[in-house]
């Protein structure tokens, strides 16, 4: 259990695992990437604090069964886990000028290796979902970052979810555009209704949309501001589309040269912050090739098809969904462990 292991807390972003690994196949044979890349990243957050104006969550009255909901489910002891099935949280958080305070985690994503069924699932965490944050009062679930940074998150995500944590990684907004333009943008499927929201965008840049839905080559910009894209719809879309930024990402990451390796290893090294060790990461790399003929799976929590059994409320101007415990983790243990049953009782 990730409780077990020291935690260090540290920065971050929605970018990926698959990135590093991609990096470090080709780098790790010319002796590179483990001496002055590896140093290159951000390995802890020393200076970070808890932001004292932080808004708690109080439910209206009509819906505090939902506080007894949570406190049965935490009684629930088990834990799914298993070696082979590895689980990287993918956190992004905007950090703002200061960098001051610990930020709330934007978006939450679970890059799952599964070394049983050799596929790879990416699986978004509702950041609203209504969770026990530990030492702390039943909040929003992208309010444990705030109070505690990636450490208290992960205890979160393992304490209601009941799924293992292994790693994480996290990178800035900052950062995001410019690791898209140096893998030199990415094609992504867009409808009219992105289209019409990101026009400005688009006319600002002197690309023309007027074929209207369809595939366009997104710059840096144009792909951070897809993937920021909220209000045209809800939430959950905006995570569809982080994940759909996420799988070119990868793909253009597999077919990457040395070369280009390098150019982007400068560029997107320091922006990153993780508690993979070296030796983890070597592992990782030595595992690469196989991972990059893996199919790429997505999803969320909770699923669509599911969505009558978590209703969303409004709190402060803020959204929350309310859990649904057994539905929800059924559905995040037939994703990430088919046909496995828990391990281990949390202790």
């Amino acid at each position: 259990m990730k409780s077990d292991k020291s935690k260090k807390s540290k920065k971050g972003r929605i970018v990926v695992l698959a990135l590093l690994l991609a990096l470090a196949v080709p780098l790790a044979g010319l002796g590179l990437f483990f001496n002055h890349y590896f140093n290159k990243m951000v390995t802890e957050e020393t200076t970070l604090l808890v932001n004292p104006a932080i808004e708690d969550i109080t439910l209206p009255e009509e819906y505090t069964d939902s506080d007894a909901d949570i406190e049965e489910n935490i009684k629930d002891n088990r834990l799914w886990y298993n070696d082979d099935i590895i689980n990287i949280l993918l956190c992004g958080v905007d950090y703002g000028s200061e960098k001051k305070h610990y930020p709330r985690s934007d978006s939450m994503i679970i890059l799952s290796l599964n070394r049983i069924n050799k596929a790879i699932n990416l699986v978004s965490l509702s950041r609203a979902a209504y969770v026990a944050i530990p030492g702390h009062k039943n909040s929003r679930l992208n309010h444990a970052y705030e109070y505690g940074g990636p450490n208290l998150l992960i205890q979160t995500i393992e304490q209601n979810y009941k799924i293992r944590i292994d790693n994480y990684i996290t990178v800035d907004f900052d950062s995001f555009s410019k690791i898209v333009d140096t893998i030199g943008g990415v094609d992504i499927y867009m409808t009219n209704a992105e289209l019409n929201y990101l026009k400005g965008l688009f006319r600002a840049q002197g690309i023309d949309i007027s074929k209207g839905a369809g595939t366009y080559h997104l710059n840096g910009e144009l792909a951070l501001g897809y993937a920021r894209t909220r209000k045209i719809d809800a939430d959950r879309n905006r995570t569809q589309r982080q994940r759909n930024v996420l799988v070119q990402i990868i793909k253009k990451a597999r077919n990457m040269s040395i070369s280009k390796g390098l150019e982007l290893a400068d560029v997107f090294l320091p922006m990153v912050s993780t508690d993979l060790t070296r030796t983890q990461i070597v592992k990782h790399a030595a595992r690469g090739i196989n991972y990059a003929r893996w199919p790429v799976y997505q999803n969320i929590i909770p699923m669509n098809e599911h969505l009558a059994s978590f209703p969303m409320i409004k709190v402060n101007e803020q959204e929350v969904i309310l859990m649904d415990w057994d539905v929800a983790k059924t559905d995040l243990h037939g994703l990430l462990y088919p046909g496995l049953e828990p391990q281990e009782p949390l202790e």
